[in-house]
């Protein structure tokens, strides 16, 4: 398997300025285990993709993946956790394990190219979560709760978040909150 660029620059980098609870895991994360093509723009650390690329450039590069519905539980056992998808166009093939996996508090999601967004208000749905639309100016940044699939389109980003009792439509009674 070729390392990643990537990879090592996130590596060069924690060495630089070492942070204790900062782990990289040199792999890519799917819903399967097994070697990808990461599709890289060498020089450019945020172009990679394992949707294939069209940037000028982009090589391919064999990666591992690992099935992240078997990777994180035993990382994250006891642990709120929290995570940010950003993979170009596979979203729907981590959201679904990460959304039912325990001790999730949130998890922010690129959303702006979803063809799914149906299914994956479904699954918020069903696992008791709250969806909200990230709003982005240059100053501020706001959530704006989302009432209906047909709404993600209006965001690039959405914020899925565990609220601890509280629903869609009713907020966390004070009990909830002070047990929390």
């Amino acid at each position: 398997v070729d390392r990643s660029e990537f990879s090592r620059r996130i590596t060069e980098t924690l060495e630089l300025v070492p942070r204790p609870w900062v782990h990289l895991h040199p792999c890519g994360v799917l819903d399967q285990d097994g070697e990808l093509e990461l599709w890289e723009t060498p020089g450019h650390s945020g172009a990679a993709s394992f949707a294939g690329s069209d940037a000028g450039g982009a090589v391919p590069v064999r990666v591992p993946v690992r099935d992240v519905g078997r990777m994180l539980p035993p990382l994250a056992a006891g642990r709120s956790w929290a995570a940010k998808v950003d993979v170009e166009g596979v979203e729907m093939r981590i959201l679904p394990s990460l959304l039912a996996m325990p001790g999730m508090r949130f998890v922010v999601a690129e959303v702006s190219h979803l063809d799914h967004a149906q299914r994956l208000w479904n699954i918020v749905r069903s696992n008791g979560h709250a969806i909200f639309g990230v709003s982005r100016s240059k100053m501020v940044s706001r959530l704006e709760p989302i009432t209906a699939p047909r709404d993600m389109g209006r965001f690039e980003d959405v914020l899925i978040a565990h609220l601890d009792g509280a629903t869609f439509d009713r907020p966390a009674s004070p009990e909830q909150v002070a047990a929390r």
